[in-house]
């Protein structure tokens, strides 16, 4: 038996344990305002608020949240202990791995990586096909291309954009506002 918790708009959280996806998807989703698509799977104490949308084949995790009116894509997959903000929109193919936040208003696009521990602030964009390295730290309104590869330890500060196919190694820190041109290469 595992146990979903559902926080309506309210602030009122709903504790539902069940036997099978199957019968939480048919039966119980239309009523907790929430959408849970065919082939899903949820690990057990997983929280999800009022409107969110678990698209085909998606895995979210043990004890992970996913915030209101947040959109997970097909076959993406959730790690443990995840915490994901409001409104943020995980396309198709990626994977969060575990213990990683993502702010709210959080934009990833398809077949991007995640590393355990990442920390993604609000309003970031993330373009498709991107690796992010082990506790990376992204802060807020940051814009990140397509192919982008950002090395484990990285802090990438407020505002900054990252060019198409940039690769950025570990450990370094890029300033608030910085612009990193495509194709290139930022180490110590």
């Amino acid at each position: 038996m595992k146990t979903l918790f559902v926080r309506k708009k309210t602030g009122e959280t709903l504790r539902c344990q069940y036997k099978d996806i199957e019968t939480l998807r048919k039966e119980l989703s239309p009523c907790l305002g929430i959408m849970i698509a065919d082939n899903c799977l949820l690990g057990d104490n997983v929280l999800l608020e009022e409107g969110v949308q678990l698209h085909p084949g998606c895995r979210i995790l043990d004890y992970s949240f996913i915030g209101g009116n947040s959109i997970i894509g097909v076959n993406t997959v959730i790690g443990e202990r995840v915490f994901v903000a409001n409104d943020a929109r995980i396309e198709r193919d990626v994977c969060v791995c575990n213990h990683s936040i993502l702010g709210a208003g959080v934009e990833i696009d398809r077949g991007t990586h995640i590393a355990t521990n990442g920390f993604i602030g609000c309003r970031c964009k993330i373009g498709y096909d991107c690796a992010i390295g082990q506790h990376a730290m992204i802060h807020n309104d940051v814009n990140i291309k397509h192919d982008v590869e950002l090395g484990g330890r990285v802090i990438i500060e407020t505002g900054v954009t990252i060019g198409l196919g940039a690769r950025v190694l570990s450990y370094v820190r890029l300033a608030a506002g910085r612009v990193i041109k495509d194709l290139e290469w930022v180490d110590r």
